[in-house]
């Protein structure tokens, strides 16, 4: 997420072309997929209509298309929303993110490089993601709205690693700090899914238990 050029092609040129082209034709709903990144590190649960304050230009680039979908919406009265989901993990992740790795380490009965065990993320299942995007599809009088999309809770990385351990029936002892917290490394990093939870009745189908379970399963039976 350092590759200034290629960050702001993907994520706001592309996006941008993406969505002018598309008013040029009556479409029932444009979702726009910003992420929680787009706040920046705060000190309690990050809501919708927070100060954006991103720490990375990936942050940066998601949120100026959310402002400008929000904007194009309201001006010109399209049926554009965007979602802002948390840690989305399950089947189909990519093998380098969290999730994936401690799996592919435990496998080996080692433990993966890990950052301070007080690190929290706010983990949501795919399913439970997916479900969320079908429900805004159909959603009427939600133009220009923002929406989180995440478990409403936060999880540590020791919360999430043990949780794993027993899974896999793994004796692995964790090894903690061996990886440098990363600038998006916080203390407190998680929705708040009251909006979402009002406008749409949302509820989380998938405990985090529940989540990494299929994860693994996945994972094994590849």
């Amino acid at each position: 997420q350092k590759n200034f050029n290629k960050i702001k092609s993907i994520n706001y040129n592309s996006s941008i072309n993406l969505l002018n082209e598309c008013s040029k034709y009556k479409f029932a709903k444009f979702i726009n997929t910003g992420s929680s990144s787009e706040y920046g590190n705060k000190t309690k649960k990050m809501k919708g209509n927070d100060k954006l304050e991103p720490i990375s230009y990936y942050g940066l680039f998601k949120a100026a298309f959310t402002l400008y979908a929000q904007t194009k919406a309201k001006i010109e009265n399209l049926p554009i929303v965007s979602v802002r989901p948390f840690h989305v993990y399950g089947p189909g992740e990519e093998a380098t993110r969290m999730i994936p790795t401690i799996i592919q380490y435990l496998g080996r009965n080692v433990c993966p490089p890990l950052v301070s065990p007080k690190i929290t993320r706010d983990m949501i299942y795919i399913d439970d993601v997916i479900k969320f995007y079908i429900m805004t599809s159909v959603k009427k009088n939600i133009n220009g709205q923002i929406f989180n999309i995440g478990s409403g809770k936060k999880y540590s990385i020791e919360t999430i690693f043990e949780e794993l351990k027993k899974i896999m029936h793994s004796k692995t002892k964790a090894k903690w700090s061996t990886m440098k917290n990363r600038d998006h490394d916080n203390k407190i990093w998680y929705a708040d899914m009251k909006k979402t939870k009002q406008k749409f009745k949302f509820k989380n189908s998938y405990t985090l238990k529940a989540g990494l379970q299929k994860t693994f399963d996945h994972f094994n039976n590849k």
